[in-house]
């Protein structure tokens, strides 16, 4: 009689492709913001939601936790997204990075896109409509 062998689902190929959360770090100085942007996409029920408030915070975070995507304001103190963008690059870190910014001047834009945004949002536009925007573009990544 043969005995039963247990096999973890993930070593015998068994394991859900479908993830239960999408991992999101969101990097922005505006508490506000922060806050009715992780109510948004925490209420669509795919997302988790995590808040930094600077690039040196996010870049902590990073760290300690592997996350599906990184979301980033353009204009904070000390570091811009753009920067935080450059420096995960400089690392070999290909988590897709989606930035958010109220400065559409062209070259801003094409600088975040050569950096290697994923994409880039108008800030400037009404908060429903950024929310819903971006919530499907993370799905898509």
């Amino acid at each position: 009689m043969m005995n039963a062998v247990h096999c973890p689902p993930q070593k015998c190929g068994f394991e859900s492709t479908k993830k239960k959360w999408i991992s999101v770090l969101h990097v922005d100085d505006n508490e506000d913001f922060q806050i009715c942007f992780k109510r948004y996409l925490e209420r669509q029920g795919k997302f988790k939601v995590e808040n930094a408030f600077s690039v040196e915070e996010a870049l902590l975070k990073i760290d300690q936790k592997q996350f599906d995507v990184i979301v980033s304001d353009q204009q904070m103190p000390k570091k811009t997204g753009t920067d935080f963008l450059k420096e995960l690059s400089q690392t070999g870190n290909g988590i897709p990075f989606f930035l958010l910014t109220g400065d559409t001047r062209s070259e801003t834009l094409r600088e975040a896109l050569e950096s290697g945004a994923y994409r880039v949002f108008n800030k400037d536009t009404t908060e429903e409509k950024l929310y819903l925007e971006l919530a499907h573009s993370i799905k898509q990544s």
